[in-house]
C-alpha cells in the first residue's frame, strides 16, 4: 500500500475510533442510571414486604391458638373453633341514598384529572349514620370512582367526606360517640 493510502486508513480508523468511543461512554452513563433505578426500584419492594408477618409458625410456639399440634399426639386441637358469630358480618342493607364520590385531582402529585374518563371499576362502601331526626339508621351508598393518573402511572380513587377513612360509620354518629365518651 502506498504511503498516502496508509494514511487515509489510519484517519478513517482514528475518526471511527472516536465515534465508537462517544457512543462507548453514553451508553456507560445510560447503564449507570438503569441500574440506579433497579436498585430504588429493589429497595421499595423490599420495604413494602419488609413488615409482612412471615406465616412459617416459630419453633417454640408449637401450641398455641390456631396451631392444632399436628405430629405431635392425637388428640383436639386448641384454639380450633371460634365462638359462634364471631369475626365481621357482612352488610346486608338497602341503601336509603346512593352518593357518587368523584376524583378531581391526583392525591400525589396534584396533577387535574376533571377531563380524564373514570374506570369501570370502581369501589363500593356502606356507611350508617344517623339523621338528625333519630327513626333509624340511614345507610348511604358511596360508589368511589376511580381514575388513572398518566404522572403518578397510580389508579386514584376518590374519597368521601360523609365518613372517616376506613370507617364505617357516618360522621353524625362518631360526632355523638366522641361527646358521649367525653360526657
Amino acid at each position: 500500500m502506498s504511503k498516502n493510502r496508509l494514511i487515509k486508513t489510519f484517519q478513517s480508523l482514528c475518526e471511527n475510533y472516536i465515534k465508537l468511543e462517544e457512543k462507548n461512554n453514553e451508553l456507560r452513563t445510560e447503564n449507570e442510571k438503569l441500574k440506579g433505578k433497579i436498585i430504588k426500584q429493589k429497595i421499595k419492594s423490599v420495604n413494602k414486604n419488609a413488615n409482612k408477618p412471615s406465616s412459617k409458625q416459630p419453633e417454640w410456639g408449637e401450641k398455641g391458638v390456631g396451631n392444632d399440634g399436628k405430629g405431635k399426639k392425637k388428640r383436639k386441637g386448641r384454639g380450633k373453633k371460634p365462638r359462634k358469630g364471631a369475626g365481621n358480618r357482612p352488610k346486608n342493607f338497602k341503601p336509603d341514598r346512593t352518593e357518587k364520590a368523584t376524583v378531581a385531582r391526583c392525591n400525589l402529585c396534584g396533577k387535574d384529572l376533571t377531563f380524564q374518563d373514570a374506570l369501570e371499576s370502581s369501589n363500593e362502601r356502606f356507611i350508617e349514620d344517623i339523621p338528625d331526626v333519630v327513626e333509624k339508621p340511614e345507610i348511604i351508598k358511596v360508589v368511589q370512582e376511580k381514575k388513572y393518573c398518566d404522572d403518578c402511572k397510580e389508579v386514584i380513587t376518590a374519597k368521601s367526606e360523609l365518613a372517616l377513612p376506613k370507617a364505617d360509620i357516618g360522621l353524625n354518629c362518631t360526632i355523638l360517640i366522641c361527646y358521649l365518651w367525653v360526657a
